[in-house]
């Protein structure tokens, strides 16, 4: 991934963890980037977020910080479905700008890619 190009990273909740929270509004989106890239701020619902709900690019980043994204159009939590949120980046060779921790990732939730610029085909792929 450090050739450059595109790819997708999300986080992602199933109904019943999301059950508390239905009928509330999804606003705001904090990312972490750790490189220099286009970033697109998305939304997905529905199993391996087969449907993408929002698209919103971010015009200004701060690199090895915390980066609160306001949504342009609030997303619904249903409850009912799965809710991935995330970013997809398009960046130059030699960087990697999505940060990772020492984890441990929680798998199948925490540590989702995709590399083909749809999710649908790619989810679930840790990001190691």
């Amino acid at each position: 991934m450090t050739d450059g190009g595109t790819f997708s990273a999300a986080v992602r909740f199933t109904p019943t963890q999301l059950g508390q929270y239905n009928g509330n509004y999804l606003t705001k989106i904090r990312f972490f980037p750790y490189a220099e890239g286009s970033f697109v701020m998305k939304v997905w619902t529905g199993d391996n977020a087969g449907n993408l709900v929002l698209s919103q690019p971010v015009t200004t980043i701060s690199i090895v910080d915390w980066n609160e994204v306001s949504l342009n159009t609030p997303v619904l939590v249903s409850g009912t479905t799965e809710l991935w949120f995330g970013y997809t980046v398009t960046h130059t060779s030699g960087i990697f700008p999505a940060c990772v921790d020492v984890g441990p990732a929680v798998a199948g939730f925490g540590d989702m890619i995709s590399l083909d610029g749809f999710p649908g085909n790619q989810w679930p792929q840790p990001m190691r």
